[in-house]
């Protein structure tokens, strides 16, 4: 299987930036969907909503399994970190046609995640040549309670790394 992030650049060098946002980012749905063995291909993804406007937002859909509970039935906070780190970097890709790598992310946890289907809705007020920053808020749907917050920033990778093009078997 292709790596996502490696196909989406090449499509991005090869003029493939023509189209919206939406449509980057659901083509970067449909290859997670079909990798395998990878954390964010054991999230469930869903885009709702997202824009390219002077402030590019997101807004996705997450729907925890069993396996993403903590012992008290609630949603484990290593996993909201997950599902913040995932949703944004993946994002931030789609808006430059770059690969990412996390340089910094603060989660703040709000209140317990008690809910079936959460939004994680997030913003881009800076998109840079070398640096992309962003805030998210994770709500649970059915209560519209927050349940997390999200600073992060990713540097924006000139090119990809030679792990990323290659089928590599870490087992």
């Amino acid at each position: 299987m292709k790596n996502v992030t490696a196909t989406l650049v090449r499509e991005a060098e090869n003029g493939g930036m023509q189209d919206s946002l939406r449509d980057r980012l659901e083509r970067m749905l449909t290859l997670v969907k079909m990798e395998s063995g990878r954390i964010y291909s054991d999230i469930w993804h869903e885009l709702l909503d997202c824009g390219e406007g002077d402030i590019p937002f997101a807004e996705w859909l997450f729907v925890p399994a069993r396996k993403h509970l903590n012992n008290y039935g609630g949603l484990h906070g290593g996993i909201i970190s997950a599902v913040f780190d995932t949703y944004m970097g993946m994002t931030a890709s789609g808006i430059t046609g770059r690969p990412m790598s996390t340089i910094s992310m603060t989660v703040n946890y709000l209140s317990a995640g008690l809910g079936k289907r959460y939004s994680v809705r997030i913003e881009y007020p800076h998109v840079g040549h070398r640096v992309v920053s962003c805030y998210a808020v994770m709500t649970d749907m059915d209560s519209r309670r927050q349940v997390a917050s999200c600073t992060a920033q990713f540097s924006v990778l000139p090119h990809l790394p030679e792990t990323a093009v290659k089928d590599v078997n870490y087992e």
